[in-house]
Parts: structure tokens; sequence; C-alpha cells
């Protein structure tokens, strides 16, 4: 009993003039990927982003947790005592409260923003808006809390202080980094919109 099993070999002018009976079809042919420039920077860019993110998170909770030590080691009345006309404590507990509220704000809008494809540009521009007030607003108090108030000296060797210039600090790079953004957005939109101009 003959069996009547055919292989790719065996094909010989089926439908095709141009397939010959010794040559095997080749199926499944792998396709070889060349790792050009672009992805190794785009790889690269990823992974220097996941960095300073999680950098970004480490100190703002190392931040928090040392605000909280210096809230707990010089009470509300202890600095009234050292200090009446400082507001430090309060602006301290303020700080990370509304720090920790914005940052919330902004991470949740972006995640909504991502899963909804129908979100306006105004839903994203908020967050932007809350964290560069809120920024704004705490870098002008810790300014005069650090300069203006004439006992702040007497606070020096507390922890309060130390945190306070910290605050600062950190509210004057998180301002300076939110304008220069914001520079180079208007730059680029202002590119582009004369670029469109250009090609009509």
């Amino acid at each position: 009993m003959s069996s009547n099993i055919v292989t790719p070999a065996h094909y010989t002018n089926v439908g095709n003039n141009d397939i010959e009976s010794n040559q095997p079809i080749e199926l499944n042919k792998p396709i070889k990927s060349k790792t050009t420039f672009l992805d190794l920077c785009g790889c690269c860019g990823v992974v220097l982003g996941l960095i300073g993110v999680i950098g970004v998170i480490g100190l703002s909770i190392t931040y928090i947790v040392y605000v909280i030590i210096s809230l707990c080691k010089t009470s509300y009345h202890e600095q009234k005592e050292i200090c009446s006309s400082s507001n430090v404590w309060i602006y301290l507990l303020l700080s990370i409260i509304l720090n920790t509220l914005t940052s919330s704000a902004s991470a949740k809008s972006k995640i909504n923003s991502s899963s909804n494809s129908n979100s306006t540009k105004s839903k994203s521009i908020f967050p932007v808006l809350l964290s560069s007030l809120s920024a704004l607003s705490f870098t002008i108090w810790g300014c005069v809390e650090l300069f203006a108030v004439d006992c702040i000296d007497k606070l020096h060797s507390t922890m309060l202080y130390t945190m306070l210039e910290v605050s600062v600090i950190v509210n004057l790079v998180i301002l300076g980094i939110i304008v220069l953004v914001g520079l180079v957005l208007c730059c680029a939109n202002c590119w582009y919109i004369c670029s469109q101009r250009n090609l009509n």
C-alpha cells in the first residue's frame, strides 16, 4: 500500500510555474532585526526616567519624614516661646500636607488622562497650575520666614530651622524648573506656529 504523503520538496508547478521541484518552500522565515541607535537611546531614556522618578519619590519621603521628626522635637508652643513672631512650625506642617495633596492629585490626573483618551487639555494643565501656585506661595512664605523674621536666628540650633532652609531651597528649585519648562514649551509652540505659517 503506497502512501500519498506530499512534502514541500515534491510540489511541482501547482498553480505556479515558477516553483521548482527540488526547492523546499521556506515557511516562517525569521526576520532579522537590527538594534538601531534610536532604540538604544529610547531604552536609556526609559531607564533614566524610572531612576529619576524613584529618586524623586525617595527624596520626597525622606523630606516628609525629617519634617515630621522636626515637628515632634520642637512643639508649636516651644517654637512660639523661642520666637513668637515666627510661624515656621505651621509652615512646615502645611508644606507636607499640601505637597502630598498636590502630588497625589497630579498623579491621579495623569492616570485618568492616560486611561481616558478623550480627556481635555484643561484637565492635564490644572495639576501643573496647582503645583505652580503651591510652589510659588510656599516659596514666598518660606522666604518671609527665613529672611524677614527678626528672631529666626534663635531657632538656628533647632531642626525646624534646618528644614525651613531645605524647604525654601526645594521650592525655589521646583519653581525654577516650572518656569524653565514653561519657557521651553512656549518657545516650541511659537516655533511650531511659525513653521506651519511658512509651510502654508
